[in-house]
């Protein structure tokens, strides 16, 4: 009768320990799925924004197009930055743009800050896009940004409304 139960309590154990584990992995692979759709999100609001410019781009000069995105929610702050300009360290409300603009030497010009770990902040260079004001940064309250891209000629100049 004793070796029956003990026999017993080793099943119950290896069942809570399969358990255990089914449970882990089950949760991080949920978390990574997560994770995955709101990189989703910004990879396509990146790409639609590209696609804007390049678009405005294309028009012919004097061209103008007032744009609504919308910008997953992961996004805190968005700036746009000139770097063969001069610019207005005050304008730059969010100390994490001020390092992440110090440390990046390359001429990426666009910047974003998030607090969300899932989200990749990794600075972007879009092709002919130029702040009007050096730098301009939207902040995102409603999950939505509203500027002007305008054909120069040469490049498109990005403006608020």
């Amino acid at each position: 009768m004793k070796k029956g139960i003990s026999t017993q309590i080793f099943i119950w154990i290896f069942a809570m320990v399969v358990l255990g584990v089914i449970i882990y992995f089950g949760f991080d692979m949920i978390n990574k799925t997560w994770c995955f759709g709101k990189g989703v999100d910004v990879v396509k609001f990146n790409q639609d924004f590209e696609d804007e410019v390049r678009e405005v781009y294309l028009l012919s000069k004097g061209s103008n197009k007032k744009i609504e995105l919308n910008v997953p929610s992961e996004y805190d702050e968005i700036c746009f930055f000139d770097r063969t300009k001069s610019y207005n360290a005050n304008k730059i409300t969010n100390n994490e743009i001020k390092e992440i603009i110090e440390l990046d030497q390359s001429m990426n010009n666009v910047f974003f800050v998030s607090d969300d770990k899932c989200v990749d902040e990794e600075p972007q260079l879009v092709e002919h896009l130029l702040p009007y004001e050096n730098p301009i940064c939207f902040d995102i309250r409603k999950s939505k940004i509203e500027f002007v891209l305008e054909n120069t000629g040469k490049e498109v100049i990005i403006n608020r409304v």
